[in-house]
């Protein structure tokens, strides 16, 4: 047998596995962000010793410029973790120091040939082998629904929906995919439909040298999808984390629905909705509420139709979109409390629309700790922050967002966002800038940039930019304004 050495570090009632990057309390793992796992680590490798703050700026954000705020957050959020204020000493104007009492340790594993534990994966669409084409949904639909029962497993970042569906048209190199999405591992595979049978071959593949991690065929009724569902997402985690505590074994195997109907109904609405147009958006709404009809206690279909209206069209008003979103998410909530993205919606809702500040933050704090990998609720939460003066903690958490979903357009804007309103201008245009390297045509960058060179008084590269979003994106109220607010400023 090829023992493998592991690297722990004990301290009470904590073990941290530095080969396996994972953090456990009395046998338990405790969820921890890869920013706050590594401040961890370097800490405990100098227990009893001053980490200055310079030092675990270099070392945690090498390749960023970030702030003495962010690196505070991220330690106030890694204490909150360790429900323990007293490990962690702050040393003031110079740094923090681990006080612990730390046992450093070297033990072997009785895995042969087995390699450490993966922590972020990518749930690629499966390719549709049906030559019905309005089978389609089934590739995206049943990737989007492997990926929210994953994503509830707190040590495994999971790559979302949004990222990945270019890939339903795409034929890319799985190393080439996962270096793009900076991932471990990539699951894989192909789904083909015949009446109500179907095939479903999927892999799980790891690029450092190419090894398949697991490979299964399922052949199954449609109305087995559930437990199709439940077999891949349970052999995918043992194989990435090695084992599974009580808590995640029940996490993966809840069930939403006991219809198969209303669950395709389900996975046709969210192929929809994750095109993001406007007719995609109607016609996913119209297909949740089809869900609904079928199972009125679908929490999932319920929260469905919520994003659907929140995320609004130009032929509903926020008076009239917003209450039927809150309509829906609160009977979302009601059927099904721990739907992490249902909470986060509720808290944009109330900041949004209701006004309701005090509110509105307890929603979100709540998505978080239900799903600390939800990049979308970090943002949000990011724009509640920054709307209410608290600029470091909004830094952090954009910065976490960003971290989770480093190559999400939107999110790389919506940082620039936050530096741009709390008036650091130069590091919101460097922001954008980096943005719009990664699509030049991304008008929503090219806008707020655009504003960003306003107050700069650059105002010829400002009326270039935004006449580019324009041309690329059309004219909108929000294009026009800034458009007119530049003209103005700059006298003409």
């Amino acid at each position: 047998m090829n023992a493998t050495a592991k690297h722990l570090y004990e301290f009470g009632s904590f073990r941290l596995d530095v080969t396996e990057r994972v953090l456990t309390r009395d046998g338990q793992p405790v969820a921890l962000t890869l920013k706050a796992f590594d401040t961890l680590l370097l800490l405990v490798e100098n227990n009893g010793h001053i980490v200055t703050k310079e030092q675990l700026l270099k070392t945690i954000w090498p390749d960023s410029f970030v702030s003495e705020g962010v690196l505070s957050v991220n330690v106030f959020n890694l204490r909150k973790a360790l429900s323990a204020e007293s490990l962690i000493e702050t040393i003031p104007r110079r740094g923090y120091r681990f006080v612990a009492k730390v046992q450093e340790t070297m033990a072997e594993s009785a895995i042969r040939n087995r390699p450490s534990a993966i922590s972020t994966l990518a749930v690629l669409p499966l390719k549709t082998l049906s030559a019905d084409c309005s089978n389609e949904y089934l590739g995206l639909g049943i990737a989007d629904a492997l990926i929210t029962r994953l994503s509830k497993i707190q040590r495994l970042i999971v790559r979302p929906t949004s990222v990945v569906r270019k890939y339903l048209s795409l034929e890319q190199d799985t190393a080439e995919v996962a270096r793009s999405l900076m991932v471990e591992a990539v699951l894989e595979g192909s789904i083909r439909q015949a009446g109500e049978r179907i095939r479903i071959l999927l892999q799980l593949v790891s690029p450092r040298d190419g090894t398949t991690l697991w490979a299964e065929q399922f052949d199954e009724q449609f109305n087995d999808i559930f437990t199709v569902e439940d077999r891949i997402s349970e052999q995918v985690t043992r194989v990435l984390l090695k084992q599974l505590n009580s808590a995640e074994q029940q996490q993966l195997s809840q069930r939403a629905t006991a219809s198969s109907e209303a669950y395709r109904l389900y996975l046709q609405g969210r192929y929809f909705w994750n095109k993001r147009t406007e007719a995609a958006l109607q016609k996913g709404a119209a297909y949740f509420q089809q869900a609904i009809q079928l199972d009125p206690n679908f929490a999932l279909a319920w929260a469905g139709l919520a994003d659907s209206e929140l995320l609004g069209t130009s032929s509903a008003s926020p008076q009239e979109a917003m209450p039927k979103a809150k309509a829906a998410v609160l009977k979302a909530l009601e059927l099904d409390d721990s739907l992490s993205e249902a909470h986060a919606s509720l808290g944009r809702i109330k900041m949004a629309f209701d006004w309701d500040w005090a509110g509105a933050e307890p929603e979100f704090q709540c998505a978080l700790a239900l799903n600390p990998n939800y990049a979308t609720g970090h943002q949000w939460y990011a724009n509640f922050l920054l709307a209410v003066g608290r600029t470091a903690e909004a830094e952090a958490e954009i910065a976490l967002a960003c971290e989770l979903e480093p190559f999400s357009l939107m999110l790389n804007c919506a940082r620039g966002w936050v530096y741009h309103m709390s008036r650091q201008y130069d590091r919101a245009a460097e922001q954008y800038r980096h943005t719009l390297e990664m699509d030049p045509h991304f008008v929503m960058a090219q806008r707020e940039i655009a504003f960003v060179y306003e107050q700069q008084e650059r105002y010829n590269e400002a009326l270039a930019m935004i006449q580019q979003a324009i041309r690329e994106g059309g004219e909108n109220p929000i294009v026009l304004g800034i458009l007119g607010h530049i003209l103005a400023s700059s006298g003409q």
